[in-house]
């Protein structure tokens, strides 16, 4: 609702249609009949003057005060214009000249206080303006509803990269500890390694070289451990691969039922906000 100053925009400029600015310039009219409407409506512009004056500074006063002022401000610049145009009727008619060109009151007073912007005009121009305003918050609850799903959007898509570059690190991790050759390079450096114990063995005498040969005997009862420990790993790294796929597949299920319901939505944004834009064209 547009915050007014007491009375409405409109309501002044009905006012001022009530003077009757045109009819001083009618000119089927005798000299006192004349005269009689020029007082009248010089008087009642005075009225509204001193209103409009009041009301904008009681405006200035308001929280957003230059835009709730802005349409009396308007309002009170055509009462200049229609004072300054009787005056020039006056001037003209005490020095005997024809009749100036008439005066023409615009009907109606329309525009927003949010936007800022305010216009004089017919019945069909404050309907088209406020076909305007509609499009206007129709796109406003359009694009409030479309933010948090394209947030959400991008968040899933993020949390989808992240996925995928874990997957690959791990299937590829994977791959290499996989092939034989891995598991064949880990067996021959624990059998140099027993080997080395036992020539330590062979060198030595005495305590020390029985404590290499029973290492060397115990790290060979290890291999068949380690084969299985190598498996027991792959199956693990299997089990983490298939979990992080299925993350993934989530992840992009979630992204396909988000994007489902943007992309009719962003379309409808993008639809209207056409339209308004075409429309606010019209009042530049």
């Amino acid at each position: 609702m547009m915050p007014f100053l007491g009375k409405s925009p409109q309501t002044i400029l009905d006012a001022i249609h009530a003077a009757d600015v045109p009819r001083c310039f009618v000119p089927e009219m005798t000299r006192r009949q004349r005269q009689v409407q020029i007082r009248y409506t010089k008087e009642s512009l005075s009225q509204i003057e001193e209103e409009l004056v009041q009301l904008i500074k009681l405006g200035k006063k308001q929280k957003n005060g230059e835009a709730i002022s802005q349409p009396y401000e308007r309002l009170l610049k055509l009462v200049k214009n229609a004072q300054a145009a009787i005056q020039n009727l006056e001037q003209r008619l005490e020095a005997g000249k024809m009749l100036p060109k008439g005066v023409t009151i615009p009907s109606y007073i329309f525009g927003s206080v949010e936007l800022g912007v305010w216009y004089f005009g017919t019945e069909a121009d404050q309907k088209r303006f406020e076909s305007m305003e509609q499009l206007r918050q129709r796109l406003q609850t359009l694009l409030a509803e479309r933010g948090p799903l394209r947030e959400e959007i991008k968040e899933v898509r993020t949390q989808l990269d992240t996925v995928q570059q874990a997957l690959k690190k791990q299937q590829k991790a994977y791959d290499r500890r996989s092939k034989w050759t891995y598991a064949l390079f880990i067996m021959l450096v624990y059998i140099v390694i027993i080997a080395a114990m036992f020539i330590g063995a062979a060198m030595t005498d005495g305590v020390l070289q029985l404590g290499l040969i029973g290492l060397g005997f115990t790290l060979t009862l290890f291999i068949p451990a380690l084969l299985v420990n190598w498996r027991r790993d792959l199956r693990k790294r299997r089990e983490l691969i298939q979990e992080t796929r299925q993350q993934a597949l989530e992840l992009n299920r979630q992204g396909r039922l988000l994007q489902q319901r943007y992309t009719p939505l962003n379309d409808m944004c993008e639809e209207v906000n056409y339209e308004y834009r075409d429309l606010r064209a019209t009042f530049q």
